[in-house]
């Protein structure tokens, strides 16, 4: 089952309704604030200029949440525990989340002490996010049914049915699937009864999830029909988007491959009314995969030509990001460099004047400053030069990195326009010539060309850097491994985080892990006659995880050492990159593969605002 993508609505507790001040901009809040002469309404302000640059700059909101906690403490100290809430949102944001599960503690405490039971009820839900960030499930389900007490008893159907979902959550990862569909059913009664129309569109996807993991399909295109339904309702475009997309992975499970480009086209056509290219981009690889799946190559292809695009433009799109950032930084620093050495001379100048006026005894006083003031200005050059040799040394390394970058796009590029194009045609023309003559050479032309194709496909996916990400890597996991057992009686079920945040590998390390799957898949079609196969991709705090399991024949693990090489090839492959390998299975009970490593640290999910 995909993991869903969860959305977090903004609650402020019972202090005042303030949609109005969140759609001002930070200029109008500013205006508002110095206006106001009602502590609370200034509180206000420079909480929504917090949210405000929540949404585009984690640090300027972090400095603004500071800001309210000040004037809190200063003026208006009952909003303590909401701003100490605020810096925990933020920390949590930025991906810290020790420093964020520490000022949701402060504010347990201050909303204690000022007897603010909405800002409890929402702090303690944050910190059950964390718990579930962090695979802490006990403490999550823990924490949220707390929340959960504490929004019945303040008679907040909406914190209420929010925080079931979450429990909801909570139980899917640890696959109780049925009381995860009780939570959700629960959060739905409560929201009808109160006859509100807030979270429908979410708790109705993951029910549509469990369906869909239960392989009740039809169910689970009831439940996104609703999804879709409370999605229009609630104008959520990208309600609206997941409920189409999934639906047309359900069809494509069902092998309804009409009625799948159908959804997927329509998805395509929303993520573009978003301007979300990420979506597109989803939306489009799911027809190449579609219509290869269909049989039809030629508009497999062509899809497939356009989700490589839109996806280099993306990554185009955000190096280019990066590259600014960077320029600015260096920029900035440069001028502050400069104002330095220029206040440093103007000093010099000064102590020079003051000395010629004092006299003899003046002079002699100039002569110390000027000694100790040149030796300042030799220790400033001195770690300018050092900081200046330094940044060229990072350039010369970026440059040497980004020229093999360079030589490794056109590699590809060569090797897909060249070979990969003459391949595809030899492929199509065989499949053209069999529908005329039924040849055996014909089917191994046709067969040989197809898999050089694939290997070619590999070849040039390995070589493009613009491809070292997790989400490439999942991606591309995914179209392989449907393509792969397309033609064999073997199911293929992907369980995978969604969002994946967008972390670099290196080159090496996304072969590594890729060839150690494709062997797992390439032993699981020979000799396990498996029906059902599932890969799990998860990513959390930094370990990035993978699970490969079949309901196959399974083997005895100790004849391991005696089966070849290709077992203890993959465990050497994930020991070269410091990750681990493992596999368990019994004659008659399967086999599950499990490779792990560690990666760099994710952002946090969102949380609610108190």
């Amino acid at each position: 089952m995909r993991k869903p993508l969860i959305v977090w609505s903004f609650c402020l507790g019972g202090i005042l309704n303030m949609q109005v001040w969140a759609q001002q901009p930070v200029d109008s809040m500013l205006a508002a604030f110095n206006a106001q002469s009602n502590d609370s309404l200034k509180w206000i302000a420079l909480f929504h200029i917090s949210q405000h640059y929540a949404k585009e700059n984690l640090d300027s909101a972090l400095v603004w949440a500071q800001k309210g906690l000040e004037y809190a403490e200063k003026h208006a100290p009952y909003l303590t525990p909401r701003s100490l809430n605020n810096i925990g949102l933020q920390y949590m944001n930025k991906g810290n989340l020790d420093l964020a599960l520490e000022y949701y503690l402060k504010s347990v405490d201050a909303a204690n002490k000022y007897q603010c039971r909405p800002c409890l009820a929402t702090t303690t839900g944050n910190m059950g996010i964390i718990a579930w960030n962090k695979k802490e499930y006990e403490k999550a389900t823990a924490y949220f049914k707390e929340a959960i007490q504490l929004m019945r008893s303040l008679k907040d159907a909406v914190g209420e049915a929010r925080y079931l979902n979450n429990l909801g959550l909570v139980q899917t990862d640890l696959g109780d699937l049925n009381n995860a569909e009780k939570s959700f059913n629960t959060a739905l009664s409560i929201l009808e009864e109160a006859d509100t129309i807030s979270f429908q569109p979410t708790i109705y996807n993951n029910l549509a999830n469990i369906a869909y993991a239960r392989r009740e399909f039809g169910k689970a295109l009831e439940f996104y029909e609703k999804t879709g339904h409370y999605a229009e309702l609630t104008n959520d475009g990208s309600a609206m988007f997941l409920a189409v997309n999934n639906a047309g992975w359900v069809y494509l499970a069902l092998k309804n491959y009409e009625n799948a480009v159908k959804q997927f086209e329509k998805a395509a056509l929303i993520a573009q009314n978003l301007k979300n290219d990420k979506y597109r981009e989803q939306a489009i690889g799911a027809l190449a995969d579609t219509y290869k799946a269909k049989g039809d190559f030629q508009l497999g292809f062509f899809y497939l030509e356009a989700y490589l695009k839109l996806h280099d433009s993306l990554a185009t799109t955000q190096n280019s990001k990066v590259v600014m950032e960077l320029e600015t930084q260096y920029q900035t620093q440069q001028k502050e460099a400069a104002i330095k050495n220029l206040e440093a001379e103007n000093r010099i100048r000064n102590l020079v004047n003051y000395g010629a006026i004092a006299g003899v005894l003046g002079l002699l006083v100039v002569l110390w400053l000027s000694r100790r003031t040149f030796r300042q200005r030799r220790l400033i050059q001195q770690t300018t030069i050092e900081r200046l040799e330094s940044e060229r040394k990072v350039v010369a390394l970026n440059a040497h990195v980004e020229g093999q970058n360079r030589e490794r796009l056109r590699i590809a590029e060569d090797l897909h326009d060249d070979f990969g194009s003459g391949l595809s045609k030899i492929s199509l023309l065989s499949e053209v010539v069999k529908k005329k003559f039924q040849t055996p050479e014909l089917d191994k032309i046709s067969a040989s060309a197809k898999e050089l194709l694939l290997k070619m496909s590999e070849i040039v996916w390995a070589l493009n850097h613009r491809n070292d990400t997790l989400p490439s890597l999942a991606s591309y996991i995914r179209r392989y491994s449907s393509g792969f057992f397309e033609d064999s009686n073997t199911q293929c079920v992907f369980n995978f985080s969604d969002p994946l945040p967008e972390i670099t590998l290196s080159g090496e390390a996304r072969r590594n892990i890729f060839l150690v799957i494709k062997e797992t898949l390439h032993n699981t079609l020979k000799h396990a006659y498996a029906s059902i196969l599932e890969i799990s991709l998860q990513y959390s705090e930094g370990a990035l995880s993978i699970e490969i399991k079949d309901n196959g024949t399974g083997f005895d693990t100790s004849e391991i050492s005696r089966s070849g090489n290709g077992l203890l090839n993959m465990a050497k492959r994930m020991q070269s990159e410091g990750g681990l390998y493992h596999i368990e299975s019994e004659p008659g009970k399967g086999t599950v593969t499990r490779l792990a490593m560690q990666l760099q640290v994710a952002n946090a999910a969102e949380a609610v605002a108190a």
